[in-house]
């Protein structure tokens, strides 16, 4: 089994850390983050070297016969997906408890909407076709659809190291 690239992990450990004291905003750490100093709030550093990472071990499991990449990384986006759900759901319920017990009062009107004026039919459907998104969880929607792309990126850049540019950046300008 290959080695683990510890200092991509630590980066990344630290692109979380960055994230976490950004979402704080109060407090001398979120003085000196990063971010406000003007460089990148580290989403989009931590999404790279996920990239990274995958391109890193599908390039060491060259051995492996595509089939099986594909289905590991098909696989984990199913249990991505999993807990997506799983957020989704649990905080529309934990939502549902609060309005239920206090009532409308103290809860902001945009919040209350989504219950409010929607049936459970709607928000299912929403929540399974990844549309409806509570809190911080839509980077894992982003990454259920990175996953899902990811053995076309792979096989492109076993081509070519350069050819997943071109449709990352077509991907980056439509989004």
């Amino acid at each position: 089994m290959p080695q683990r690239r510890t200092t991509i992990d630590a980066i990344r450990g630290l692109c979380l850390i960055n994230i976490f004291v950004n979402h704080i905003q109060d407090g001398a750490v979120s003085a000196v983050s990063p971010s406000r100093l003007g460089f990148s709030d580290s989403a989009d550093i931590f999404v790279l070297l996920s990239g990274i990472s995958i391109a890193l071990a599908g390039s060491q499991a060259s051995r492996r016969r595509l089939p099986d990449i594909v289905a590991h990384l098909w696989r984990r986006a199913a249990r991505i997906y999993a807990f997506e759900l799983v957020i989704v759901f649990a905080t529309l319920g934990l939502l549902a408890a609060i309005l239920a017990l206090r009532g409308v009062t103290g809860v902001h009107a945009q919040d209350t909407a989504l219950l409010r004026d929607h049936g459970f039919p709607n928000l299912l459907s929403h929540a399974l076709t990844l549309r409806q998104t509570v809190g911080y969880s839509s980077v894992l929607r982003l990454y259920v659809a990175l996953m899902l792309i990811a053995p076309i990126l792979l096989r492109l850049a076993g081509w070519r190291f350069w050819a997943p540019l071109p449709p990352a950046l077509l991907l980056w300008i439509a989004a």
